[in-house]
């Protein structure tokens, strides 16, 4: 995908009491300005039975915030160089999944360690 490049997100429902939390998979969340890092992951690679799927994270200048206890996919911060991350982040208004993750923490990982390990 090239910058720019657009796909639709799943949001999943949100409980009817944001105290509750959800069991399901996380909401979408992106930096403050919208931006976000996204990883193409095709069905031979996911085994999971919708086919290919996008994880994304957000970004924040040049660091990538992942959820420190992973909760995206196959995608977090573990074994990545990185610090605590305690910064505002975007979410779509209402789903409260910002609440959701912030007691697990996150961890600002440096966007040049991540493309470091990514395959040519």
């Amino acid at each position: 995908m090239s910058d720019g490049a657009s796909v639709w997100v799943l949001v999943p429902e949100t409980p009817a009491d944001p105290g509750i939390m959800q069991t399901g998979p996380d909401g979408p969340i992106w930096g403050p300005d919208g931006a976000l890092l996204a990883f193409y992951s095709p069905q031979d690679v996911n085994k999971g039975p919708l086919g290919a799927v996008i994880y994304h994270v957000p970004l924040v200048g040049d660091q990538a915030i992942f959820p420190t206890q992973n909760c995206w996919g196959p995608f977090g911060a573990a074994g990545q160089p990185g610090k605590p991350y305690t910064g505002p982040l975007t979410e779509i208004p209402g789903s409260h999944t910002y609440d959701h993750l912030a007691p697990r923490g996150f961890t600002a990982v440096p966007l040049a360690a991540i493309i470091a390990v990514i395959p040519r």
